[in-house]
Protein backbone atom coordinates (compact mmCIF):
# COMPACT_ATOMS: atom_id res chain seq x y z
CA UNK A 1 0.00 0.00 0.00
CA UNK A 2 1.02 3.22 -0.69
CA UNK A 3 1.90 5.99 1.85
CA UNK A 4 -0.57 8.01 0.42
CA UNK A 5 -3.36 5.20 1.11
CA UNK A 6 -2.24 4.73 4.34
CA UNK A 7 -2.16 8.60 5.26
CA UNK A 8 -6.08 8.52 4.16
CA UNK A 9 -6.47 5.00 6.11
CA UNK A 10 -4.98 7.02 9.04
CA UNK A 11 -7.03 10.12 8.73
CA UNK A 12 -10.26 8.21 8.19
CA UNK A 13 -9.32 6.17 11.62
CA UNK A 14 -8.54 8.95 13.38
CA UNK A 15 -11.77 10.49 12.91
CA UNK A 16 -13.61 7.60 13.29
CA UNK A 17 -11.93 7.86 16.66
CA UNK A 18 -13.19 10.89 17.92
CA UNK A 19 -16.55 10.43 16.52
CA UNK A 20 -16.63 6.86 18.78
CA UNK A 21 -15.26 9.05 21.97
CA UNK A 22 -17.79 11.65 21.69
CA UNK A 23 -20.21 8.87 21.20
CA UNK A 24 -19.56 6.96 23.91
CA UNK A 25 -18.89 10.13 26.45
CA UNK A 26 -22.57 11.42 25.04
CA UNK A 27 -24.13 7.86 25.74
CA UNK A 28 -22.41 7.41 29.31
CA UNK A 29 -23.72 10.76 30.25
CA UNK A 30 -27.48 9.82 29.38
CA UNK A 31 -26.98 6.40 31.04
CA UNK A 32 -25.76 8.36 34.06
CA UNK A 33 -28.82 10.79 34.34
CA UNK A 34 -31.22 7.94 33.71
CA UNK A 35 -29.53 5.94 36.30
CA UNK A 36 -28.79 3.17 34.06
CA UNK A 37 -24.69 1.57 33.72
CA UNK A 38 -21.87 3.29 32.01
CA UNK A 39 -22.89 1.86 28.65
CA UNK A 40 -26.68 1.87 29.02
CA UNK A 41 -28.39 2.64 25.67
CA UNK A 42 -28.29 2.40 22.16
CA UNK A 43 -26.37 4.06 20.05
CA UNK A 44 -28.46 7.35 18.15
CA UNK A 45 -29.18 6.21 14.69
CA UNK A 46 -28.05 9.53 13.46
CA UNK A 47 -24.56 8.64 13.93
CA UNK A 48 -24.89 5.03 12.34
CA UNK A 49 -23.41 6.29 9.23
CA UNK A 50 -21.15 4.28 7.02
CA UNK A 51 -17.57 5.58 7.25
CA UNK A 52 -16.42 5.93 3.76
CA UNK A 53 -12.68 7.33 2.68
CA UNK A 54 -12.05 10.80 0.42
CA UNK A 55 -10.52 9.68 -3.21
CA UNK A 56 -7.07 10.15 -4.02
CA UNK A 57 -7.11 13.43 -6.48
CA UNK A 58 -4.08 15.24 -8.04
CA UNK A 59 -0.55 14.13 -7.81
CA UNK A 60 0.84 13.34 -4.74
CA UNK A 61 3.72 15.19 -3.83
CA UNK A 62 2.52 18.19 -5.08
CA UNK A 63 1.13 20.14 -2.03
CA UNK A 64 2.72 23.46 -1.13
CA UNK A 65 4.49 25.10 1.76
CA UNK A 66 1.94 27.77 1.94
CA UNK A 67 -0.49 24.90 2.27
CA UNK A 68 1.01 22.83 5.01
CA UNK A 69 1.22 26.19 6.71
CA UNK A 70 -2.38 26.69 6.33
CA UNK A 71 -3.24 23.14 7.31
CA UNK A 72 -0.49 23.50 10.49
CA UNK A 73 -2.31 26.11 11.70
CA UNK A 74 -5.76 24.87 11.02
CA UNK A 75 -4.68 21.86 13.23
CA UNK A 76 -3.92 19.12 10.76
CA UNK A 77 -1.23 17.70 10.30
CA UNK A 78 -0.29 17.63 6.54
CA UNK A 79 2.09 14.87 4.88
CA UNK A 80 4.75 15.82 2.07
CA UNK A 81 2.60 12.69 -0.27
CA UNK A 82 -0.41 15.19 -0.17
CA UNK A 83 -1.03 16.68 -3.67
CA UNK A 84 -2.34 20.61 -4.03
CA UNK A 85 -5.79 19.20 -4.84
CA UNK A 86 -6.32 17.34 -1.71
CA UNK A 87 -4.71 19.48 0.19
CA UNK A 88 -6.98 22.63 -1.05
CA UNK A 89 -9.81 20.40 -1.03
CA UNK A 90 -9.14 19.93 2.77
CA UNK A 91 -8.86 23.80 3.72
CA UNK A 92 -11.72 24.63 1.09
CA UNK A 93 -14.05 22.21 3.30
CA UNK A 94 -12.49 23.31 6.37
CA UNK A 95 -13.86 27.25 5.33
CA UNK A 96 -16.94 26.02 4.00
CA UNK A 97 -18.05 23.78 6.49
CA UNK A 98 -17.04 26.90 9.47
CA UNK A 99 -18.96 29.75 7.17
CA UNK A 100 -21.55 26.85 7.66
CA UNK A 101 -21.96 26.48 11.08
CA UNK A 102 -21.47 30.27 11.62
CA UNK A 103 -24.43 31.13 9.36
CA UNK A 104 -26.82 28.03 11.19
CA UNK A 105 -25.81 28.87 14.73
CA UNK A 106 -23.84 31.84 14.85
CA UNK A 107 -20.60 30.12 16.46
CA UNK A 108 -17.52 31.40 15.27
CA UNK A 109 -15.27 28.61 17.30
CA UNK A 110 -17.15 25.50 17.11
CA UNK A 111 -15.75 22.19 18.87
CA UNK A 112 -13.15 20.70 17.09
CA UNK A 113 -15.38 17.53 17.35
CA UNK A 114 -18.17 18.73 15.45
CA UNK A 115 -15.79 19.97 12.68
CA UNK A 116 -14.15 16.88 12.65
CA UNK A 117 -17.63 15.08 11.30
CA UNK A 118 -18.86 17.67 9.07
CA UNK A 119 -15.51 17.27 7.60
CA UNK A 120 -15.69 13.66 7.06
CA UNK A 121 -19.38 14.19 5.72
CA UNK A 122 -18.37 16.41 3.05
CA UNK A 123 -15.24 14.40 1.89
CA UNK A 124 -16.85 10.80 2.03
CA UNK A 125 -20.15 12.54 0.23
CA UNK A 126 -19.04 12.98 -3.41
CA UNK A 127 -21.65 15.84 -4.13
CA UNK A 128 -21.11 17.79 -1.62
CA UNK A 129 -16.85 16.80 -2.02
CA UNK A 130 -17.40 18.26 -5.74
CA UNK A 131 -19.89 21.30 -4.63
CA UNK A 132 -16.83 21.96 -2.13
CA UNK A 133 -13.44 21.53 -4.57
CA UNK A 134 -15.80 23.62 -7.17
CA UNK A 135 -16.56 26.28 -4.72
CA UNK A 136 -13.32 26.38 -3.58
CA UNK A 137 -11.31 26.98 -7.05
CA UNK A 138 -13.97 29.54 -7.62
CA UNK A 139 -12.70 31.31 -5.42
CA UNK A 140 -8.91 30.95 -5.42
CA UNK A 141 -9.28 31.83 -9.25
CA UNK A 142 -11.46 35.31 -8.56
CA UNK A 143 -8.40 35.72 -5.51
CA UNK A 144 -11.16 35.70 -2.51
CA UNK A 145 -10.18 32.60 -1.06
CA UNK A 146 -8.74 34.85 2.18
CA UNK A 147 -11.89 36.72 2.09
CA UNK A 148 -14.96 35.41 4.62
CA UNK A 149 -17.27 32.76 2.39
CA UNK A 150 -20.22 34.04 1.07
CA UNK A 151 -22.37 30.99 0.60
CA UNK A 152 -25.44 30.22 -1.31
CA UNK A 153 -28.30 28.25 0.31
CA UNK A 154 -28.40 25.81 -2.29
CA UNK A 155 -29.13 22.04 -1.68
CA UNK A 156 -25.83 21.00 -0.53
CA UNK A 157 -25.77 24.42 2.06
CA UNK A 158 -29.27 22.57 3.23
CA UNK A 159 -27.51 19.16 3.65
CA UNK A 160 -24.73 20.68 5.65
CA UNK A 161 -26.98 22.82 7.83
CA UNK A 162 -29.22 19.74 8.62
CA UNK A 163 -25.80 17.94 9.84
CA UNK A 164 -25.06 20.70 11.77
CA UNK A 165 -28.43 20.89 12.96
CA UNK A 166 -28.12 17.56 14.29
CA UNK A 167 -25.05 17.95 15.66
CA UNK A 168 -26.08 20.99 17.81
CA UNK A 169 -29.22 19.35 19.19
CA UNK A 170 -26.59 16.00 20.20
CA UNK A 171 -24.41 18.30 21.79
CA UNK A 172 -27.08 20.47 23.77
CA UNK A 173 -28.87 16.89 24.78
CA UNK A 174 -25.52 15.81 26.01
CA UNK A 175 -24.75 19.58 28.12
CA UNK A 176 -25.05 19.36 31.87
CA UNK A 177 -28.24 20.64 33.04
CA UNK A 178 -27.56 23.02 36.50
Amino acid sequence: MSEQGIAVILLAFLIWLVIRRAGQKRREREAAESGGGPQGGTPSPKRSRKQREMPRVGQPGSITDAQIDRLKANGFEPARTWSFEEAALVLDATDYLRAAILKATGDDEPPVEVQNVLLQFILSDDDLRNYVRAWGERRREEGREREAPKLRANNQFRRVEQMIDELWEDREEAAPRD
